[in-house]
């Protein structure tokens, strides 16, 4: 039996100290693809990108999609203002996880949303 390809939607850190300040480094937190692996998948981890045309065409590749967590979701994508005791938001990052849930849907594969994955979905169906 082939293991299914997990895609992990990745996110962006920047480097705050030591001798590479201001890196941006692609990442996912290790419990995702380490949970993957164990669940008998393999992990595949889409590096965030403001190109969603190579978004959509990584999901092609996939057997299923994880939206991983991590910002808070803007919520100007709901139509309502920022409210005070928001967390800090990515709203590229918002623009690239729609991307690739319109893919996963289009292609009919399976999607696992942790925390703001959740959300994510919540506020692109509406």
């Amino acid at each position: 039996m082939t293991k299914p390809f997990i895609g992990v939607s990745g996110n962006i850190l920047r480097d705050t100290s030591g001798a590479y300040v201001d890196l941006l480094r692609s990442y996912v937190n290790q419990d995702y693809p380490r949970s993957i692996e164990e669940a008998g998948g393999i992990p595949v981890i889409i590096p965030f990108t403001k190109n969603l045309d190579v978004a959509r065409e990584t999901v092609a590749k996939l057997d299923a999609l994880l939206l991983s967590g991590g910002h808070d979701v803007s919520p100007l994508n709901y139509g309502e203002e920022p409210l005070q005791g928001l967390g800090d938001v990515f709203p590229e990052r918002d623009q690239f996880d729609f991307a690739l849930l319109k893919a996963a849907e289009e292609k009919q594969i399976p999607i696992f949303c942790i925390c703001r994955g959740i959300q994510i979905l919540n506020v692109y169906r509406g």
